[in-house]
């Protein structure tokens, strides 16, 4: 039997968020902007009947080459369940000893780094060095992704109701996720752990991987140059003032002749820099001086794959009014807008993509739909939507799975139910 109160370190964490900083992080239309707007992301939430946070704590340090970095936490279900998200920079002298590393061991390290500085302020949090349950390296728009889930022993933050005082030996085991991307000198990264939900066993992992993907997903980094996009490079104000919203900067430059097709040395243009971020009022005035709305990465990245796979239904709706190929995708993987969105549960642009004319039954590279990423991702409203327009529900990926395969590993009843019926149809 579990207790719902948190041992004494948790208090000292709470108490540690409060105290570190001089400065605070903003929140405002529902989303939470670091002190130094290194990152935003939206209020997680709760499982309380708010549906908002117990508690958000937040750090800002400024100690360039030795600590520098912005920290938010959520503690969104009794307590016993935390979302992290974080952006730091990366101390010149190791950034040199990273540079004989490939870049999966650096990512590898790093994970292991944002795990011990996110539990390095609770007593005892980790008497156990964790060991590492899985590595999944996932590609993003800000470059390659490691996702890992580290099984702690004794690393729950709750106590077991033992009828006396508990010590740090009543901590149940606990698994804990961390996704990590690195550029140049910075990485950010998000972690989450259910205690809750803990048992010593690995049978909440997939459930608790998804929520921080989700999590991670919603994560918007502006210190961030994309590989796509070089948002804030030099050569490029245009696409810097895209990327940033400033529609007033963007329009005296265009003004003053600024190329609007611009690309910098990865194929992005400020129309990319723009719809990657949401920016609906400055995509519309590029589209408006010439933009290429179908203009690609070297990746074959368009502003319509960014801006569906972040979930910018306005934006989405912008480009697609201006000729936006939906049919369009990514070179290496073969990824479409609609296989995106299905992913990342963004149901209204899913919806728009199909009314204007998107191939319901596309497959990537690796024999991914639509249908089956969103069965996997327990997206249910997007299932019923790409049902409804024809979906084959017997599509096999290049592993041999379908899309109800994927709804029953995941535990997802009631897509499974959709599914078969779907299948008794045929």
């Amino acid at each position: 039997m579990r207790t719902p109160l948190c041992i004494f370190a948790f208090v000292v964490l709470l108490l540690t968020l409060s105290a570190c900083g001089t400065t605070k992080g903003e929140i405002a239309d529902g989303t939470y902007s670091s002190a130094r707007e290194w990152f935003s992301v939206p209020i997680p939430r709760a499982s309380n009947w708010a549906q908002v946070p117990f508690s958000i704590r937040d750090i800002s340090v400024n100690r360039p080459g030795v600590s520098d970095f912005d920290l938010v936490a959520f503690w969104v279900k009794d307590f016993g369940e935390g979302l992290i998200a974080s952006v730091r920079d990366i101390p010149e002298d190791v950034l040199g000893q990273m540079r004989q590393d490939d870049e999966r061991t650096v990512l590898s390290k790093l994970a292991y780094q944002a795990l011990y500085a996110w539990r390095d302020s609770l007593p005892h949090s980790l008497p156990v060095k964790p060991t590492v349950v899985e590595d999944t390296y996932l590609n993003t728009p800000h470059g390659e992704t490691i996702l890992r889930v580290y099984r702690a022993e004794r690393g729950s933050l709750l106590t077991k109701a033992t009828g006396r005082r508990p010590t740090a030996t009543d901590t149940f085991d606990t698994l804990i996720a961390v996704m990590l991307v690195k550029q140049k000198n910075h990485y950010a990264y998000a972690i989450a752990e259910n205690d809750a939900e803990s048992d010593g066993t690995d049978r909440n992992k997939e459930a608790l991987k998804g929520r921080l993907q989700s999590f991670f997903a919603s994560m918007r980094v502006p210190r961030f140059i994309s590989p796509t996009i070089a948002a804030h490079d030099k050569d490029l104000p245009l696409s810097a003032a895209a990327s940033k919203g400033d529609l007033a900067q963007v329009k005296t430059l265009l003004a003053n002749g600024a190329d609007v097709n611009a690309k910098n040395e990865k194929g992005g243009t400020a129309l990319m820099a723009a719809a990657l971020n949401g920016h609906t009022a400055i995509i519309e005035a590029l589209l408006a001086q010439g933009a290429e709305v179908n203009t690609t990465t070297k990746d074959g990245v368009t502003a319509l794959i960014m801006a569906a796979q972040n979930g910018y239904t306005e934006s989405v709706q912008a480009l697609l009014a201006n000729g936006a190929d939906v049919k369009a995708a990514k070179f290496r993987d073969g990824v479409t807008a609609l296989i995106m969105a299905a992913e990342y549960g963004h149901t209204a642009i899913v919806e728009a993509l199909l009314v204007n004319g998107a191939d319901v039954n596309t497959t990537a590279k690796d024999g991914a739909t639509a249908l089956i990423m969103a069965a996997y991702n327990g997206h249910t409203a997007i299932v019923e939507a790409l049902l409804a327009k024809g979906a084959d529900v017997n599509t096999k990926n290049e592993k041999g799975g379908t899309a109800l395969m994927a709804a029953e590993k995941q535990g997802h009843t009631q897509i499974v139910q959709l599914l078969k019926q779907a299948v008794n149809k045929k």
